[in-house]
């Protein structure tokens, strides 16, 4: 039923949706945006119906202006032709009205509105309540409908665009009502960024995201939730956590069967799971010979190693004897002999920092605890604390959450460390002695590591001359992964178990 549309626009528009021929269509749309009246002289009832009209026309026009100009085939925006500078104008076009079918749709939906008309209308009392319930409900629930979908091709927009900004804010109107398509491309977003917490926030967000077609048609649905396990699978795949990964991948198998998709769809599947078994396996089948790390390393000492940091203080003395024997025969870059025992190094400040104090750090009162002081365990979306632990955490960032350099104008002064308040309080927790001086030489080991890792990472080659220098460098790397060993036993220990 309609109520109080008696004005010309409101018919026009009632004429609008009757029209078949899309051609004709667009023409009565641009008709009609120059005819939209002031919200002034719209009555208080029918505000509700205005904006959502407004909205739905200029979100018509651009989806219209999309085809007709090349940016979009069957409802998808075509990212070479969006990225093409001779499309700049008409680009501009569709984005300016799909902004304006935005604002208009926001306003829409404050919640005065359907309340305000519902007073009116029943006062009035032309038809039963209920009707008039239904009816509002019915326009308030287009609205929202027509909303996701303006905020859902804005966000993919600026996505293809690579502005970040409009990305995130239209981004998150999309996701607020219940765009999937805005949910996947914020699950690629975060994890192209490395950010492990939102990352798994909107995997989860994507994985209990309802099929049903309330939201965009079934199909649809089902195909992007198999594309969001496929982003997070390849995130972790990539990453060298096959565990992970092949996790991932059984539960995008589980959805597939409960969904009975198609079984070309769970063979890929499968086939990843598949893959990442070997690649488990390949990792598991390590074949080396302990006695070299004798040489620098107690008993004791060894039986705490991972068989990754075996491996790579193993391969670094393998690299820099093997260099030493062809010395003056052949033309090398001597680099190779450092960066396996950084990898060692960086893989037991990971467990240190990133797991244990991390885990530390989480079990405080966070309303509490000073977040400039844990500034890299902070997720910057929301201001909280990341719950995830960050499996590439850098050294950088490690120096960050251990201690800070006091600052000095005299260049010759040597640098005083100040420790983090917190990471004193994790070892005096864990009954480290001296936890001031540990981590003060942890600090600076790390810089100086920081550095080493800069050099042999650069584009120059380390020459012969330099091949003794790494041995020093090298044996200094020993004695510091032997000192963090000794001091942080717990951490070893338990992960051991």
């Amino acid at each position: 039923m309609e109520y109080k549309k008696n004005d010309e626009f409101f018919k026009e528009f009632a004429d609008f949706n009757d029209i078949k021929s899309q051609e004709e269509k667009y023409e009565k749309a641009i008709s009609l945006i120059k005819k939209i009246p002031s919200i002034d002289n719209v009555n208080e009832e029918d505000k509700i119906f205005y904006y959502g009209i407004v909205s739905s026309i200029y979100y018509f026009i651009a989806n219209a202006k999309c085809k007709k100009y090349g940016l979009s085939n069957r409802g998808q925006f075509i990212a070479d032709k969006i990225l093409d500078d001779e499309n700049r104008d008409y680009l501009n076009e569709i984005i300016s009205d799909e902004i304006n079918a935005f604002n208009y749709g926001k306003a829409g939906l404050e919640k005065e509105l359907l309340s305000n008309s519902l007073k009116i209308m029943s006062r009035e009392k032309k038809v039963d309540t209920k009707e008039i319930a239904n009816l509002l409900m019915q326009q308030d629930d287009k609205n929202k409908e027509d909303f996701r979908k303006i905020t859902q091709e804005l966000t993919i927009l600026y996505y293809i665009l690579n502005d970040e900004e409009k990305f995130i804010f239209y981004g998150e109107y999309a996701v607020k009502y219940n765009s999937l398509n805005a949910i996947n491309l914020f699950l690629k977003y975060y994890c192209d960024k490395m950010d492990f917490d939102n990352a798994n926030y909107y995997y989860e967000l994507m994985h209990t995201y309802p099929v049903a077609d309330f939201y965009g048609s079934i199909r649809n649905n089902l195909a992007l939730k198999i594309a969001g396990h496929k982003i997070y699978w390849d995130f972790f795949y990539n990453l060298g956590n096959y565990e992970e990964s092949k996790k991932i991948a059984e539960a995008c198998k589980d959805f597939v069967l409960k969904n009975r998709l198609d079984d070309e769809i769970l063979l890929y599947v499968e086939n990843h799971t598949k893959d990442c078994e070997q690649k488990i396996q390949e990792l598991n089948n390590n074949t080396y010979t302990e006695e070299a790390l004798f040489n620098y390393f107690d008993k004791d000492v060894v039986d705490l190693m991972s068989d990754e940091n075996k491996i790579y203080i193993l391969t670094s003395l393998n690299i820099y004897n093997y260099m030493k024997s062809k010395e003056n025969e052949i033309t090398m870059d001597y680099s190779a002999t450092l960066m396996p025992i950084l990898k060692a190094v960086e893989n037991m400040i990971f467990y240190i920092v990133g797991v244990c104090y991390h885990k530390f750090i989480l079990g405080k009162n966070e309303k509490e605890i000073d977040k400039n002081a844990i500034e890299p365990f902070i997720n910057r979306k929301d201001n909280t604390i990341n719950k995830r632990e960050n499996p590439r955490l850098e050294l950088g960032t490690a120096l960050k959450l251990i201690g800070d350099e006091e600052p000095s104008f005299n260049i010759w002064e040597e640098k005083k460390i100040i420790p983090n308040k917190y990471f004193i309080e994790f070892c005096n927790k864990n009954n480290i002695n001296n936890s001031k001086n540990v981590i003060i030489t942890i600090y600076k080991n790390l810089d100086n590591l920081r550095n080493t890792r800069n050099r042999v990472a650069h584009k120059d080659r380390i020459l012969e001359k330099d091949l003794e220098q790494c041995y020093s460098i090298l044996l200094n790397d020993i004695k510091f992964i032997n000192f963090l060993y000794n001091n942080f036993r717990f951490v070893f220990e338990n992960y051991k178990k």
